[in-house]
């Protein structure tokens, strides 16, 4: 194709998903009511968007947001990925209103899911109306489409790398070249740097499947090459990204969030039944715009890919032994599926013991965002060889079979909602108390007006499903009947792509990015004092945006000693697995410093607490931190003198009829901690702020050691008088990560900069896809 030409075809193809994705995100923006693309209950409302202002306000005041105080008693901020604090297209908006900042990141990466779908398909020689499809189902497709809801900004960050990386694998396949080692291994840093590592994870793996499948399509010397060239792609790419890469890995290791057991893993596996969404997007409702009864949450089980979809892609499979990327893609899809199913099938449980990393993750249906681009591709190369190929028996009687099958799945609500909804009840009792759902409470939730609701909304899918596989019948005659079946491609590409845009607009919502007053009610405070948040409407992440101290939250990874704390004080096992920070606020009182409570306001809490940071005269010392956990634990008494863990400092027990004094938090920086004292005694300074690796201690400028108390928390002998002791956060691993980083982007450039010619030898080593 002329190079001419290419750049046009590049061009619309980016026009037309620039306008499709327009169509979706741009009216709620611009319809008011709200300013921020997601669901203020959903993670975009509760965390993403408290984490970009504070990443923001940070960088913007020229303070690096290493660190995070305001959750969780401090918890480490830029070593966790979903932060995304290097992340280039984040960096490029952080400068922006955080309202226009988020949305525009997700406008581009929704726009990119399609685009990079189309290169693929163009990639695997798909003609413009098939791969406009691909591009078009994946995007709209439901796994992606209900990622907008609850804002998992994240994975459609990461997802919509995907593709992409694929096509490198496959321009790799080709021949192979410096440039396009480099430039792949940027797809894959950029990949990584989006911030969501499950996503990543299963990215990596299904890459790994997919080049596996081409290289046993391939000769033996071609297949070391490939693998050759892929590893050093994934190689690079790791060295680019490991300024991200080595804060996480050290924030881990001290994180709450160790090896799952089974159970843990195998949450919010979809259930068999669940596959009836592929054609019922709404079959147990949404949570939007009717109630949800199904299992876990409704955008876990949003499978629909439309009925058009699912028939093109019976026709891709049967064609695909004729294509050999098809197999592949087709392989991808299906272990996509099977590893989704979660615990109801033995492959999830046989990669959870034999494959690192399935034991590290819960939630196993979100691999669905990538079985969503497998189906994509197939079916549009169905389209492909329905509008290219001769109009077979065998096609026929796909259209026959589906349309039967379509029929009968629309008749089920309508059986269902006979008998005033009768079927409905005892099918929505079954399910909705189900161990897995979590949503709703069954013996409130069927009540006649909300089954009536559920059943009626049904029936309208019912008859649009119907209606939608009679268009796709029509289309099916036209290609018999018509001599140019091409018009036929483009009417399937319109059906389908009017049917999922339909479809899950619904989940397009908008939320207002104010706190709901807390940045005011934050004047009320000083550094000394902490917040426990107790409002249904807001998120403890707030905290960030509002600048309280909150001793509550919700991230993936918070430190494993404030974790094992909040074990102990709910009388749980001390090792169990945390996702959030939950205690009653008289003990969050008690034990963390906590001088109010906000629930929509802050009110006083009772009685007093210690302070923020004190001195001690007097302190106990055990053998380990777990040990000093359980003594804590066993006495409950924050008034008592610390224990002090051994382990991190040789100290001995004192004893001293002196009282504890306060000590003044004097400033406090995204990486620094300054606090006044006075005392006409020796003590130690105990703090209440979590103790992790990376924080350093001087006083008056001298360099001091830190010890270990109760556990969780920090303590440093201080001589008597008046002393500033200042406490720095250096992330652990960042030094080291800049360096490979910045190699790996030297070695990128350089790469890119070797002629093609000098690998002549290798550059038809691989034989091109047919």
């Amino acid at each position: 194709m002329p190079v001419l030409c290419l750049k046009k075809c590049h061009a619309l193809a980016l026009c037309y998903f620039f306008c499709l994705t327009a169509a979706l995100l741009a009216p709620p923006l611009l319809a008011g009511g709200g300013n921020i693309l997601g669901s203020r209950t959903g993670d975009l409302g509760a965390i993403y968007h408290h984490q970009w202002n504070f990443c923001r306000d940070s960088i913007l005041a020229g303070d690096f947001p290493a660190w995070n105080h305001f959750t969780f008693c401090g918890n480490p901020f830029v070593a966790n990925m979903e932060a995304r604090v290097f992340y280039p297209p984040q960096l490029a908006m952080l400068p922006l209103p955080t309202a226009w900042g988020i949305n525009l990141t997700i406008f581009i990466h929704w726009m990119l899911c399609g685009y990079f779908a189309w290169l693929l398909a163009r990639k695997l020689r798909l003609e413009a109306t098939a791969a406009l499809l691909t591009g078009t189902v994946f995007m709209l497709s439901g796994p992606n489409a209900a990622c907008l809801f609850p804002g998992h900004m994240s994975v459609i960050m990461v997802i919509a790398w995907f593709p992409l990386l694929l096509w490198f694998v496959e321009h790799l396949i080709d021949g192979i070249t410096p440039g396009r080692i480099a430039a792949g291994a940027t797809a894959l840093a950029l990949s990584i740097l989006a911030g969501h590592p499950q996503i990543l994870f299963y990215s990596s793996f299904l890459i790994l499947v997919y080049t596996l499948a081409r290289a046993a399509m391939i000769g033996v010397r071609q297949v070391a090459a490939l693998v050759a060239s892929v590893g050093a792609m994934t190689v690079l790419g790791v060295m680019m990204s490991a300024v991200q890469l080595l804060p996480t890995w050290f924030m881990q290791k001290e994180g709450s969030r160790q090896v799952m057991t089974f159970d843990n893993a195998a949450t919010f596996s979809i259930a068999p039944r669940d596959l009836l969404t592929f054609l019922l997007p709404g079959l147990f409702g949404d949570n939007i715009t009717s109630p949800f009864w199904g299992g876990w949450y409704p955008w876990v089980i949003a499978v629909f890919m439309g009925v058009g979809t699912m028939m093109l892609l019976m026709i891709g499979l049967l064609h695909a032994r004729r294509c050999k990327p098809m197999i592949a893609m087709a392989v991808v899809g299906a272990l996509s599926l099977l590893i989704a199913l979660g615990s109801f099938t033995p492959v999830f449980k046989a990669l959870y013991s034999f494959f690192p990393g399935f034991d590290f993750f819960r939630g196993s249906a979100k691999i669905l965002s990538h079985a969503a681009l497998a189906i994509a591709v197939v079916s549009g190369y169905g389209l492909q060889m329905l509008v290219e190929e001769r109009f077979r028996k065998a096609h026929a009687l796909i259209f026959a079979c589906f349309g039967i099958v379509a029929g009968i799945t629309a008749l089920v609500p309508m059986y269902l909602r006979a008998d005033g909804g009768t079927g409905y009840v005892s099918w929505m009792r079954e399910i909705a108390s189900s161990p897995a759902n979590i949503e709703i409470n069954a013996t409130n939730f069927i009540h006649p007006v909300i089954v009536k609701a559920v059943s009626d909304q049904l029936f309208r899918q019912s008859i649009r499903l119907l209606v939608l596989a009679s268009g796709v019948l029509v289309l099916a005659v036209l290609r018999y009947r018509m001599r140019n079946p091409r018009l036929v491609g483009i009417g399937f590409l319109l059906l389908i792509a009017g049917d999922l845009f339909f479809a899950h607009r619904r989940y397009v919502a908008t939320f207002d990015g104010d706190t709901g007053g807390a940045k005011a009610l934050a004047d009320r405070v000083d550094l000394d004092t902490r917040i426990y948040w107790n409002d249904p409407t807001s998120s403890p992440n707030a905290a960030l945006s509002g600048r309280f101290l909150s001793v509550s939250g919700y991230e993936s990874i918070f430190p494993r000693r404030f974790a094992m704390m909040l074990n102990g004080l709910n009388n749980q096992p001390l090792a169990g697995w945390n996702s959030t920070a939950e205690l009653n606020p008289p003990d969050a009182a008690r034990f963390f410093s906590a001088r109010f409570v906000y629930s929509g306001s802050l009110e006083g809490l009772a009685p007093p607490t210690i302070p923020r940071a004190m001195i001690h005269h007097d302190w106990q010392t055990a053998a380990s931190g777990e040990l000093a956990l359980q003594q804590f634990l066993s006495r409950r008494d924050v008034t008592a003198p610390p224990i002090i863990d051994s382990s991190t400092g040789s100290v001995s027990v004192r004893t001293s009829p002196h009282p504890p004094q306060p000590a003044h938090v004097v400033e406090q920086t995204a990486s620094s901690l300054a606090i006044t004292t006075s005392s006409a005694h020796d003590g130690l300074l105990y703090v209440t702020d979590n103790l992790t690796p990376g924080w350093s201690a001087s006083i008056d400028g001298a360099p001091t050691r830190i010890l270990g108390a109760n556990h969780a928390f920090r303590a440093v002998e201080v001589p008597a008088g008046g002393h500033t002791v200042v406490f720095r956060y250096r992330v652990p691993g960042l030094g080291v990560g800049i360096g490979l980083s910045v190699a790996g982007i030297l070695l990128s450039v350089l790469l890119s900069s070797i002629p093609s010619a000098a690998f002549a030898r290798v550059r038809n080593v691989l034989t091109p896809a047919k």
